[in-house]
């Protein structure tokens, strides 16, 4: 039964369906705000990463009625 999950799990994996793991080198004070950051809106940390790129992005990037810019 181990055997058959672990197969499984290797054949998920394998067809790209989980998110990739990276690996950012952030400062340990970036870091320790982050988990705070994450456990005070009780969310993940690559959550709360993947809203915050996506609010510059659209501050940076869009106009007011979210239209790229460049």
């Amino acid at each position: 039964n181990k055997l058959n999950k672990a197969w499984s799990q290797k054949k998920f994996r394998d067809k790209d369906k989980v998110k990739k793991p990276y690996h950012l080198p952030l400062t340990k004070k970036a870091k320790e705000e982050l988990r705070k950051l994450s456990a005070f809106k009780d969310l993940s940390e690559s959550d709360i990463l993947e809203e915050l790129i996506h609010q510059m992005f659209l501050k940076e990037m869009c106009d007011k009625d979210g239209n790229l810019k460049y």
